[in-house]
C-alpha cells in the first residue's frame, strides 16, 4: 500500500520529534484535571525524548552507522563494476527560487546528488537515469529539474527521465520498469550515505541489481566533549528514524 504524500507528511511530522513531542505534551494538558499521575508521566516522556532527539551525542553515532554500511565507491571500482547505467534519485527542490528566475531548481541535497552522478559519468560513461516525480503536484517534475541541471549546468545528457515516483520504492519500481525494456538490471545508485540502505532495499526489491555509489558522507564531528550533551536540532535524529521505519515498512511491501 502506498500512503499519500500529503498523510504520510503528517505521520511522519507527528511520529517524530518535536511533533511527537508535541503530541504527548497535549495529552498531558487534557489529562491534567482527570488524570494527573497520567499528565506527568506523558510530559516527563515527552521531556526526554525530546532532549535525546536533540543531542549530537545520540544521533552522531547512528548517522555514522548508517553511513559506514555502505562505503564510498572509487573510481576504479566504478569502472570495473559491469554496471550498465547510472540511476540519479532526487532529493527535493528548491521552490521559486529567486535567483532563477522563479523556477524551481534544485535543493542543496539534490545538487549534491546530481554533482556525484555527473562525475560518475565522466569516470564510466555510463548513461544516466534520474528519478523523481510531483509528489505535490508541482508544476515540473524533480527528474526534469534533474535533467535540466544536468544539461544546461553540466552539458551532460540524460537518458531517461523516471517523473511519475512519489518515494523511494516507486523510484525503484518505475526506474526498473524502464531500465528492464532496455536489458538494463545492474546499477549505479546514488544517493546520500545515510539514505542508501533504504535505497538499495528498495531497488534490489524491484529486480534490479544495484551498486551502491553514495554520496554526502559526514566526514568529521567537529564538536568534542560537553558540547555533544547540548540540546541542538532534531534534523538528523528525524533522519534516523525515517531511514529505519522506512526500511521496516518496506519489508511489508
Amino acid at each position: 500500500m502506498i500512503v499519500p504524500p500529503a498523510l504520510r507528511s503528517f505521520l511522519e511530522a507527528m511520529s517524530y520529534p518535536p511533533g511527537s513531542t508535541l503530541a504527548l505534551m497535549i495529552i498531558a494538558f487534557v489529562l491534567l484535571r482527570w488524570r494527573p499521575k497520567w499528565a506527568r508521566w506523558a510530559l516527563g516522556i515527552g521531556i526526554v525524548t525530546l532532549y535525546l532527539a536533540t543531542i549530537p551525542a545520540l544521533s552522531g553515532p547512528l548517522i555514522k552507522y548508517m553511513e559506514t554500511r555502505y562505503a564510498p565507491l572509487s573510481d576504479t571500482a566504478a569502472r570495473e563494476s559491469g554496471a550498465q547505467a547510472i540511476v540519479i534519485l532526487g532529493s527535493g527542490r528548491y521552490p521559486q527560487a529567486p535567483e532563477y528566475g522563479g523556477e524551481d531548481t534544485l535543493s542543496t541535497n539534490g545538487v549534491t546528488r546530481v554533482r556525484y552522478g555527473a562525475r560518475l559519468h565522466r569516470v564510466t560513461g555510463l548513461p544516466i537515469l534520474v528519478s523523481g516525480g510531483r509528489p505535490y503536484d508541482e508544476e515540473i517534475s524533480e527528474a526534469e529539474i534533474m535533467r535540466r541541471v544536468l544539461e544546461e549546468e553540466y552539458r551532460l545528457p540524460t537518458r531517461w527521465v523516471e517523473d511519475r515516483s512519489r518515494n523511494t520504492i516507486e523510484n525503484a519500481r518505475f526506474s526498473a520498469e524502464m531500465l528492464h525494456k532496455e536489458g538494463i538490471h545492474r546499477v549505479l545508485l546514488v544517493s546520500h550515505s545515510r539514505y542508501m540502505s533504504r535505497a538499495m532495499q528498495a531497488f534490489t526489491s524491484a529486480g534490479l541489481d544495484p551498486i551502491p555509489a553514495p554520496t554526502l558522507f559526514r566526514t568529521k564531528e567537529t564538536q568534542q566533549g560537553l558540547i555533544l550533551w547540548l540540546p541542538r536540532t532534531t534534523s538528523d535524529m528525524r533522519a534516523v528514524l525515517h531511514e529505519y521505519l522506512g526500511m521496516l515498512y518496506y519489508m511489508f511491501q
